[in-house]
């Protein structure tokens, strides 16, 4: 060696690149990766390749039409709404009221309101000239009772009460009232 060369500080910094003891007993202790079962990978690999096959089917149908099918249903919901004219004036932050291009009027109720003031609810469908009552998310045709007897009655319950809903008139000037009738 050469004689210039430090060997005892290249001793000393040797020994400090040395692992510690902890160091060593933790390689020591590792535990090699567990493997998964076979089950587990046949399971991964099935819905992987699911996936990738309605992906590739999806694709497939897309690109078969030109995009066709997408495209026609894109059209005719934007035609949809372009034909529809909101009334600002008229809505309110709990019901949307809108015009259709045939002036067709066009009421959204959002939720039931307080109190469940839209509980209850006419609906007239002026294509078919029928008159129906909404009571929750069911709805009744009212048509012919109404012109028959000039009243529809339908008993109720909301919130844990009990109502009666009373429509009175034509299918096409209807009157709703409702009253609590009790427990």
């Amino acid at each position: 060696m050469n004689k210039l060369f430090p060997k005892d500080k290249y001793q000393e910094i040797c020994r400090g690149l040395q692992p510690s003891r902890e160091s060593v007993r933790e390689v020591i202790t590792m535990k090699e990766p567990r493997k998964h079962s076979r089950i587990k990978r046949k399971t991964f690999v099935g819905a992987a390749a699911c996936v990738t096959l309605i992906f590739s089917l999806s694709v497939g149908v897309v690109a078969a039409t030109d995009g066709d099918i997408v495209q026609n249903v894109r059209n005719q919901l934007v035609t949809w709404y372009k034909n529809l004219t909101i009334d600002k004036e008229a809505s309110t932050p709990k019901e949307t009221v809108a015009y259709a291009e045939d002036g067709t009027e066009i009421h959204v109720v959002h939720g039931y309101g307080e109190n469940g003031e839209y509980y209850v609810t006419l609906v007239y469908h002026e294509d078919s000239g029928r008159l129906g009552l909404t009571v929750g998310e069911e709805e009744f045709d009212i048509t012919e009772e109404l012109q028959k007897n000039g009243t529809y009655t339908k008993e109720y319950s909301y919130d844990g009460k009990n109502y009666r809903a009373t429509v009175t008139g034509t299918p096409q000037k209807a009157e709703l009232a409702t009253e609590e009738i009790g427990q």
